[in-house]
């Protein structure tokens, strides 16, 4: 989809009443810092390409909490880096805002983002109309330290446009959205977690996308 025009927000309800998305991968600027998302990530680890998604988990050797699901990130189809996702800590008084339902489920071996909205939108409308029980935060962080560099350009390129990526999923049971679920990855920021319910901790979170995951809108 074309990207919006200048001054508009992306992720602004349109008058069909679904929000306004942006391609991930197209021209016009939307690569950003010089092209720094062309396919290096895919040359240095051919492996990337044909990643499937793990279930245990088992992080690097040394490393902590193990993680429910480990893959890879990328963008327009172009692989960035491999990644894992991890549990999120709520604020203790508050721990049913950052939502309860169990993700992941059935998340794909990779997370390819090709959309983005608005993080206003994100929060606004589709954290805020989602249900505590249909909900759920978690951080999505590098498998390998070697690519942390991969991961905080990706963030970078999406918190410079305040956007999050988007990456449609299939339905859930337990009530969590039997007509499909949508994940969408966050640019970490104090606001951005106090919104969600989450704890902050800025040396941890440099390096981290938080992935939101919610039950998709059904249009009509």
């Amino acid at each position: 989809m074309s990207a919006t025009t200048p001054g508009a927000l992306a992720g602004a309800p349109s008058a069909a009443g679904t929000p306004t998305t942006a391609a991930a991968g197209g021209g016009g600027g939307d690569t950003p810092h010089g092209g720094g998302f062309g396919g290096g990530a895919a040359a240095r680890h051919p492996s990337l390409l044909h990643a499937q998604p793990s279930g245990s988990g088992a992080p690097p050797e040394g490393s902590a909490p193990p993680s429910a699901w480990q893959g890879v990130l990328a963008k327009s189809g172009v692989p960035q880096c491999a990644v894992r996702c991890l549990p999120a800590d709520p604020l203790p008084a508050t721990s049913s805002r950052a939502g309860t339902f169990p993700e992941p489920q059935g998340w794909p071996g990779t997370l390819d983002v090709r959309m983005r909205v608005d993080l206003q939108y994100l929060l606004g409308t589709v954290w805020a109309g989602a249900a505590a029980h249909v909900r759920a935060a978690r951080r999505v962080v590098v498998s390998a330290p070697a690519d942390e560099g991969r991961l905080l350009e990706f963030v970078r390129y999406l918190a410079d446009k305040g956007r999050a990526g988007v990456i449609k999923l299939g339905g859930a049971g337990g009530g969590g959205g039997a007509g499909g679920r949508t994940l969408y990855l966050a640019p970490p920021s104090p606001s951005l977690a106090q919104a969600l319910g989450l704890t902050w901790d800025a040396r941890r979170e440099a390096a981290t996308l938080f992935a939101v995951v919610v039950p998709t809108p059904q249009t009509r």
